[in-house]
């Protein structure tokens, strides 16, 4: 078995960017982001209001943390921070192996997890 790694998203932004674009992604995320929305209301309590898709709307779109900067990062950030989504990565999962298995679809995919997340 060859050993696991991580996929370098940055370095491969040119190939990936499109398909992140694309409206199948939007597919693909935004139903899981509505649940994660949805969990994370009940969870703490206040009313879930679900959000209609709009074109240009982002997983980030879904962040409760301001994660971006809080590390003292100054300068633009990355565009695919565009979809991450801070405590939702269980829920962006499937968009990034679907992204993946399409750039490179010679390779063999699946989603790993671990104590180290």
């Amino acid at each position: 078995m060859a050993p696991t790694a991580y996929y370098p998203i940055q370095r491969r932004w040119r190939r990936l960017g499109p398909l992140y674009r694309s409206r199948e992604t939007a597919a693909i995320w935004w139903p899981e982001l509505e649940a994660y929305s949805e969990g994370r209301a009940e969870e703490h309590g206040y009313p879930y209001e679900p959000t209609a898709f709009i074109p240009g709307l982002l997983p980030a779109d879904y962040d409760a943390c301001d994660w971006r900067w809080s590390h003292g990062r100054r300068g633009p950030q990355p565009t695919y921070w565009g979809w991450v989504c801070h405590g939702a990565c269980h829920w962006t999962a499937s968009l990034h192996l679907w992204a993946a298995m399409q750039a490179e679809s010679d390779r063999p995919w699946r989603i790993v997890t671990s104590s180290k997340h």
